[in-house]
């Protein structure tokens, strides 16, 4: 199962989840990177957290550390964006932005020599590059994808 977006940890949803599973945490911010590895610790290899982000390409990228540290990523809050002007105007101040290096989930399980069977994505907007980037594993393995959707224009970018 790959987790991209795993500030906090395993989501919820998967904690009934019997069959056995292996969790690859992604998660490019490294203070957050480090308290997941310390959390796991104990799981082994059943859960590997990985300090980098998803992309559609292999690159280095700009992150976005927001006051809502949930909602940081690669994209700064839109000027106009509801959410973050009226709904909650204090989370979306970009407090640091910092280089983080960026994989593709097809390169990554390749190099783990991993079937991807689960995605999950919580990329705050780049969700659509990170699938770009798992065009192999969609057709050869994945069986499900649970997705974090924005219908409306809460980042400068996004899709």
């Amino acid at each position: 199962m790959i987790d991209a977006g795993a500030r906090y940890g395993l989501h919820p949803t998967w904690s009934d989840y019997k069959a056995p599973l292996v969790y690859c945490c992604f998660e490019p911010d490294p203070q957050e990177a480090e308290r997941l590895e310390k959390k796991y610790r104990e799981a082994g290899d059943r859960v590997r957290v990985e300090c980098c982000a998803l992309a559609e390409k292999p690159q280095m990228a700009e992150f976005h550390r927001l006051r809502h540290h949930a909602a940081s990523g690669f994209y700064r809050p839109a000027e106009d964006s509801i959410w973050y002007n009226i709904e909650r105007p204090d989370e979306g101040e970009v407090l640091e932005t910092f280089q983080v290096s960026c994989t593709t989930i097809d390169i990554y399980c390749e190099n783990a020599n991993l079937k991807a069977n689960f995605l999950k994505l919580d990329t705050e907007g780049s969700e659509l590059r990170i699938l770009e980037g798992a065009e192999g594993q969609l057709r050869q393995s994945v069986l499900g994808v649970r997705s974090e959707i924005r219908f409306d224009a809460s980042y400068e970018v996004q899709a």
